[in-house]
């Protein structure tokens, strides 16, 4: 069986790591797009199909282990919806029909 790349995904991090609990990581991922696997050499020279529409932020928030309450309770005062989001899986989608 030969793999092949599907996809690249390009995006730009900014990444933050707990000062009082080092085991939570954030990150909030912008522009994120993909690219067809032929354009690899390209990414940076080369604007790729847009996974979000302008504007918005992907924001992951990381925890080791179990996520504490403390936590939980902080992105429920922020109104702030988890959901799960597969840059990779959209990117193949958003090369078949690109957002807009």
């Amino acid at each position: 069986m030969r793999f092949q790349a599907a996809n690249t995904i390009t995006y730009k991090r900014e990444a933050w790591l707990g000062e009082v609990d080092p085991r939570l990581r954030l990150t909030f991922d912008q522009l994120p797009s993909a690219l067809s696997p032929d354009s690899y050499g390209k990414v940076s020279h080369i604007p790729g199909s847009p996974l979000i529409p302008a504007g918005e932020v992907i924001t992951e928030i990381k925890f080791n282990q179990a996520v504490p309450r403390w936590l939980r309770d902080i992105v429920a005062e922020q109104g702030l919806i988890p959901q799960r989001f597969s840059k990779y899986a959209t990117g193949i989608d958003c090369l078949r029909q690109p957002l807009g």
